[in-house]
């Protein structure tokens, strides 16, 4: 019970440290994964919240290519977000998964990136794989948070442990 209240308290601070540290740099390097399970609609919805500078940096080892997100995203970085994003995260079921981004959307230093994918049936298993900025930042973490109705389950994922599996329901 003290570990779900730590990470509700640890959850709870995320968009703090997102808000206080607009445009300077920061210490502390973390990304938020929030995937939503709506059981009757056969599909997922995933938002990224990622700090903006350390997505360009992301970006820029990946790919050898220098982007800038502050000012809004143009289709060539859309396309890039897209590629290192399927590079470092990949969510895997029992049923194949294709991925549309929705919508991008700058917050003061972060940049939220929402994605969905469709399904048939139903599936018992998420195998969540985030190497996000791990190979940048050292101390980097990467929090996932699936949501299924009014429930919800967490992983803290770093360079040590890079994948983990939530059962559902």
């Amino acid at each position: 019970m003290k570990a779900i209240e730590r990470w509700k308290s640890i959850v709870f601070l995320i968009p703090i440290l997102f808000i206080t540290g607009a445009m300077v740099p920061h210490a502390i390097h973390i990304s938020v994964m929030d995937i939503s399970y709506p059981v009757e609609s056969y599909g997922l919805r995933v938002k990224y919240k990622i700090f903006t500078d350390d997505l360009e940096a992301g970006i820029r080892a990946s790919s050898g290519e220098i982007i800038a997100l502050q000012d809004g995203i143009s289709r060539d970085e859309s396309v890039r977000i897209k590629t290192y994003l399927q590079e470092k995260c990949q969510i895997e079921t029992s049923q194949a998964l294709s991925w549309e981004i929705e919508s991008y959307e700058n917050q003061s230093d972060a940049t939220l990136i929402q994605l969905r994918a469709a399904f048939t049936g139903s599936i018992s298993q998420l195998h969540i794989s985030n190497s996000l900025l791990i190979d940048l930042f050292p101390t980097q973490r990467n929090i996932v948070r699936l949501r299924i109705g009014e429930r919800q389950q967490l992983l803290s994922l770093s360079a040590k442990k890079q994948k983990g599996t939530f059962r559902l329901p």
